[in-house]
């Protein structure tokens, strides 16, 4: 997990959610597509994993990394 957040791709980006800004990030562990929400608590530095899932194909297209409309 903490190999997918190093390495993974922001694809948006939540400034405003709350409480604490966030990331949506495309990891992968081994070769399947992660998406993390990631959370940043900036007055302590601390990252908060919100949820990790599999993109599923009905979702979003098969780069992972855009939402089907």
């Amino acid at each position: 997990m903490l190999a997918a957040i190093a390495q993974g791709e922001t694809i948006a980006e939540h400034p405003d959610a709350n409480p604490y800004p966030g990331q949506l990030l495309l990891g992968f562990m081994g070769s399947k597509p992660q998406h993390l929400v990631l959370a940043s608590d900036e007055n302590s530095g601390l990252g908060i994993i919100v949820t990790v899932q599999e993109p599923g194909l009905e979702y979003c297209g098969g780069d992972f990394r855009t939402r089907k409309r």
